[in-house]
């Protein structure tokens, strides 16, 4: 479509030959920080079942609103079932060591990372309106 035209950039050449890179997905679903183990995406053919079963704490806040989803219980049972906005005041940088995660990323032979600015839950990791 010709509205994303002004989207369009050359690939840089460093990019095209990084062989490794990491995908850094932070949010209040960190506070939690749970996903039920039941394996990878594609390993449950019924979707209801797959996102009442969601193995990915990025979507938390997707499935603890799923009647009978096990995140669903064990928000219920950590959290006394609060409201998902209420882990930003929980969500906290304290330990947050920048210069230790560039160095362990470096030493796993990153050559790229990306940080993701705006997850599933639709909170903005920088000072936007409405978040």
């Amino acid at each position: 479509m010709d509205v994303f035209k002004r989207f369009e950039r050359e690939v840089p050449e460093w990019f095209l030959d990084a062989k490794l890179g990491f995908m850094v997905s932070w949010g209040a679903f960190s506070v939690p920080a749970w996903g039920e183990p039941i394996g990878e995406l594609g390993t449950i053919d019924d979707w209801k079942e797959w996102f009442k079963h969601n193995p990915y704490a990025e979507w938390y806040y997707n499935t603890i609103r799923i009647e009978g989803s096990p995140a669903r219980e064990f928000h219920k049972k950590n959290f006394n079932d609060c409201d998902y906005d209420d882990l930003l005041d929980m969500w906290k940088a304290e330990k947050f060591q920048p210069d230790e995660w560039a160095k362990l990323f470096a030493y796993a032979g990153a050559q790229y990372i990306v940080p993701l600015s705006k997850h599933h839950d639709g909170i903005t990791l920088w000072d936007a309106p409405g978040t």
